[in-house]
């Protein structure tokens, strides 16, 4: 007799669950922006934007998917709070820079095995900038977090979990943990969704579209 295999489903968010998501999506759309705007306002911007753009979070709630709608309001609280802080300091939003993880994983061994050698690779790095910010965040980490990149990037990920005596997913996890935590030294996630880019003649045929009253 065959089995049947019933999925679990997740029950919808209900109103507290969404209170939640959103004060805890306020709180880390504020990273980095302390100073520059209150916790209460990018709240407040949240729910707004729930309200009137109710496509936009229904399936995180119809879906019970609590994690996704806290990631989605972090972006929008995110996203005003860097125009709050480049408006008060006078620069654009667009020109900050946002470190993605696998940027980090391409310069943080470079880094590593210049500390080790003593040689200043930075000079020889296209971007010194880049170097420098990356260079500076991991030296604020902690000596614990320090040492699972050096295991990370040095060697592998399963040397992470042979020291650690953990498994190698979960080695992965810490691995990923605290690139989290680099990165937040680093300014944050970038709180705009990344767009698939155009070819330039598609993007062209999408203008004249839009000036024809088709886009």
């Amino acid at each position: 007799m065959d089995l049947l295999y019933v999925e679990d489903e997740r029950p919808p968010l209900g109103e507290d669950d969404v209170n939640k998501a959103i004060f805890i999506g306020a709180r880390r759309g504020r990273t980095g922006c302390y100073d520059y705007v209150e916790l209460q306002d990018l709240v407040q911007v949240c729910w707004v934007d729930l309200l009137e753009k109710p496509g936009k979070y229904n399936r995180y709630r119809t879906q019970g998917n609590f994690n996704g709608l806290v990631k989605e309001m972090a972006r929008t609280a995110g996203l005003f709070a860097q125009r709050e802080k480049a408006e008060l300091l006078g620069y654009r939003p667009q020109d900050l820079f946002y470190y993605s993880k696998k940027r980090l994983r391409r310069v943080i061994p470079i880094i590593l095995e210049s500390w080790q050698s003593g040689d200043l690779y930075e000079f020889e790095n296209p971007d010194r900038a880049e170097w420098v910010d990356v260079d500076r965040a991991l030296k604020k980490l902690s000596a614990s977090d320090l040492q699972i990149l050096r295991w990370a990037f040095t060697h592998d990920e399963d040397t992470v979990a042979r020291r650690l005596g953990i498994t190698q997913p979960a080695a992965s996890m810490r691995v990923s943990r605290v690139l989290d935590k680099l990165r937040e030294l680093l300014g944050g996630e970038n709180p705009t969704p990344r767009r698939r880019s155009l070819s330039n003649a598609a993007s062209q045929a999408q203008t004249r579209n839009q000036w024809d009253g088709e886009g």
